[in-house]
């Protein structure tokens, strides 16, 4: 069954170009993965999780949907009763957009998309370079990392109103931990190493960065762990699977491999 917006036909093909992505199950128990793409058209594509009879995980293209205009987006996540909430990081065709971002002035957002009312703005939810998403289990809150603003924020959906803030200076990703901390990447941004950095995407970068453990209830935060240089650095997202924790970047071609124990967790 074709999901999200009608005028969505076609799978997104080669020019997919993966960003933020969520994994939600949805009312009927099936599986929904969200895709934040920019390549070829800014969009969530969406996938249904799909296990073969040998066991091995598949995904198919099921639709996308369109942000509202004059986005580009950086993370999404699902709701079980099908609705989609994304981030808008800037406005692409405001020419100094993205740099207006980077200096702290406002440019970003939160949006929800259902079937039945299309796309509609989150009230209260502005920022600077709005960047990472999470959503909590009940699905009564998201945590917004407002990157430049150097805070998350606790957002109450039905409210529609911020309710905490947390002090994470440059809050990439988020993701659960196993005890129920928001464990999120929190980057050093001095100008000359990420200038550096992005002058060539496919190298490594060494930018310090710190994992943060976040307390949903109370917004108290602590570093649990720091790293800076090889083999690699500018941690966009730390997550914790089977005594390890899997840490990525923005930048270069590696993945980070941690065992849990270097991590303080008490």
């Amino acid at each position: 069954m074709r999901q999200g917006d009608t005028g969505c036909t076609d799978p997104p093909g080669a020019a997919l170009s993966p960003h933020g992505s969520h994994l939600v199950q949805l009312d009927d128990g099936s599986w929904r993965y969200l895709v934040v793409n920019h390549g070829g058209r800014e969009a969530v594509e969406i996938f249904a999780l799909e296990t073969a009879e040998n066991n091995e995980p598949s995904l198919q293209w099921q639709g996308c949907l369109f942000p509202a205009g004059n986005t580009v987006m950086n993370d999404v996540v699902g709701l079980r009763n099908g609705d989609v909430i994304y981030t808008r990081m800037y406005h692409p065709d405001d020419l100094l957009g993205k740099l207006r971002a980077l200096l702290g002035f406002e440019s970003g957002d939160v949006w929800r998309w259902s079937r039945a009312t299309g796309t509609r703005l989150l009230p209260g939810t502005g920022g600077s370079l709005t960047n990472g998403i999470e959503i909590s289990a009940d699905e009564r809150f998201i945590f917004i990392n407002q990157y430049m603003d150097k805070e998350i924020q606790k957002y109450d959906l039905a409210a529609q109103e911020v309710v905490g803030r947390a002090p994470v200076a440059n809050a990439d990703n988020s993701a659960w931990a196993p005890g129920g901390e928001l464990w999120v990447a929190s980057q050093s941004l001095e100008a000359a190493s990420y200038l550096a950095c992005t002058g060539d995407p496919a190298v490594t970068c060494g930018t310090a960065f710190d994992i943060v453990a976040l307390d949903p209830e109370t917004m108290e935060s602590r570093v649990i762990f720091q790293h800076q240089g090889p083999p690699m650095g500018a941690a966009t997202v730390a997550i914790p699977h089977r005594g390890k924790v899997y840490i990525g970047s923005f930048l270069g071609d590696r993945l980070l491999v941690v065992p849990m124990s270097e991590f303080t967790l008490s």
